[in-house]
C-alpha cells in the first residue's frame, strides 16, 4: 500500500495512469528544442556561447595533449640551393613538403591539404635542381610556433578555424618580406 501511494505522488502529481504526463512531458521537450534550434540558428551570441560551453565540457574531461610542436620541428633540414622571385640562388636549410610534415608531425597529404584549402600559404622557394617547392627553416618554426599554440586548444587544424589561419599567412607573410 505505501509503495502505491509513493508511486502516485512521485513527483507530487498523481500519475492519472493514462500516459497524459509523459505526453505532455515529451511535447515540452520537443517544444524545447525547437526553441533551442531556432534560437540557436538566429542568435550569434546565444551559438557562440553554446559552443564555448560544449569546448570547455570537452576540455573539462579530455586533456589534450602536450604538442609535439612545443620544442620546435622535429626534424632538421637539408642545406639545398633555392630559388625565389627576386632573389639569386642561395644556400639554406630548407625543406621539401614530405620533408616539412615530417618536421612539423604531419603526413604529406596533411600539408598538401592546408596549403590546397588555404590554411597555409604556397611555397616561395624552389630548388634549383629539380624545381620542388621548399620551405624555410625559418618558415617552418614560424608555423610550428603558431600550430603549437593551437593544438592546446584543439587536436586538429581545420578551415574554419579562421583566427589561426589568419596568423599563419600574417606570419609567414611577414617572415618572407623579412628574410627572403
Amino acid at each position: 500500500m505505501e509503495s502505491q501511494q509513493r508511486d502516485q505522488t512521485r513527483h507530487g502529481k498523481k500519475d492519472s495512469g493514462s500516459g497524459e504526463d509523459e505526453k505532455r512531458s515529451a511535447k515540452r521537450k520537443t517544444n524545447l528544442n525547437r526553441r533551442r534550434r531556432k534560437k540557436y540558428s538566429t542568435d550569434r551570441d546565444y551559438r557562440e556561447a553554446v559552443k564555448e560551453s560544449q569546448r570547455a565540457y570537452y576540455r573539462g574531461h579530455r586533456e589534450l595533449a602536450r604538442s609535439v610542436l612545443a620544442d620546435g620541428v622535429l626534424v632538421d633540414g637539408v642545406d639545398r640551393e633555392v630559388i625565389a622571385d627576386g632573389i639569386d640562388p642561395t644556400v639554406i636549410e630548407a625543406y621539401t613538403l614530405n620533408e616539412a610534415g615530417q618536421a612539423l608531425g604531419k603526413t604529406l597529404l596533411t600539408l598538401r591539404t592546408w596549403v590546397v584549402n588555404g590554411i597555409l600559404p604556397r611555397c616561395v622557394l624552389k630548388d634549383t635542381t629539380f624545381g620542388y617547392q621548399q620551405f624555410s627553416r625559418g618558415e617552418l618554426d614560424v608555423i610550428a610556433e603558431i600550430v603549437a599554440e593551437h593544438e592546446q586548444q584543439y587536436a586538429y587544424l581545420r578551415k574554419n578555424h579562421v583566427t589561426t589561419i589568419e596568423r599563419l599567412w600574417s606570419a609567414l607573410a611577414t617572415y618572407r618580406e623579412t628574410y627572403i
